[in-house]
């Protein structure tokens, strides 16, 4: 729970810089969504002087042309306005997990009795797992996640028809960053002990334990055998691997506990 509050600190920062972000850019995008005045000014302007070589009387209307937004300015408004959206729906629902978070905490250490205390835990405990309070914190970081690839598609759909030298540049230095998130994403699917991980790593993992377990049949439930359930299964699966890693780690214990920094070989 202390974890999950910290968690949520940081992600309330960066949803907050985020949010003003879009909003900068939001405040110079809109515009292209209604028609200018001075535009409007002006063609009225020149209709009126066109007329007057030929003494027409010239009735000029409000806005005689209906203005229609391009849809690359439609489009653009619509990325960055969904982005702005579920970059606040993340940093609200943060909001709620601290303060759940909060009275999870203060629920379990109110009390002055230890084994009052332990039977309050468990039992607010067994709600955390039954009400699935990980899944949800886990969604929180990938709804910021989407709200900012929403963004740079956006980005991209706005300096493309301003200049497509720029517009390149920026699309290659996303698609390098693209490679590297998906990288990210799936390598502790095949490599248990990686320590690096996406929000999207365990939806991933639910994804390809599914398939397995249709195409096979022989392998354990999917929602039951979590990513996190696999690694210790690695960690503690007698294997060579194993007996080569205590062994490491005894050699490193040891040398750590020796004064004269020499040890003997396990053999």
């Amino acid at each position: 729970a202390s974890s999950w509050k910290g968690d949520m600190d940081a992600l309330l920062i960066f949803a907050g810089l985020f949010s003003a972000s879009i909003t900068a850019f939001l405040i110079e995008s809109y515009k292209s969504l209604t028609p200018d005045p001075d535009v409007v000014l002006l063609n009225q302007i020149s209709l009126q002087l066109a007329a007057i070589p030929n003494g027409t009387r010239l009735t000029v209307q409000p806005n005689p042309v209906p203005f229609e937004p391009s849809f690359s300015s439609l489009l653009c408004n619509v990325l960055w306005f969904l982005s702005l959206a579920f970059s606040l729906a993340s940093a609200l629902a943060a909001t709620f997990v601290e303060q759940w978070t909060r009275n999870y905490l203060t629920a379990t250490q109110k009390h002055p009795a230890p084994k009052i205390r332990a039977r309050v835990r468990a039992y607010l405990h067994q709600g955390l797992q039954k009400f699935g309070m990980s899944t949800v914190v886990e969604s929180i970081p990938t709804l910021l996640h989407f709200s900012l690839f929403l963004f740079l598609a956006g980005l991209i759909e706005f300096l493309y028809p301003i200049n497509s030298v720029i517009c390149n540049l920026v699309v290659a230095i996303l698609v390098i960053c693209a490679v590297l998130y998906i990288t990210v994403t799936f390598l502790p699917i095949f490599y248990h002990h990686c320590p690096f991980r996406t929000p999207l790593t365990h939806l991933c993992w639910r994804v390809w334990r599914t398939v397995r377990y249709y195409t096979r049949g022989c392998l354990e439930n999917p929602t039951l055998f979590t990513l996190s359930a696999a690694r210790e299964l690695s960690a503690v699966a007698r294997r060579p691997a194993r007996d080569a890693r205590d062994k490491e780690a005894l050699c490193r214990t040891a040398e750590s506990l020796s004064d004269g920094g020499q040890t003997r070989s396990f053999h």
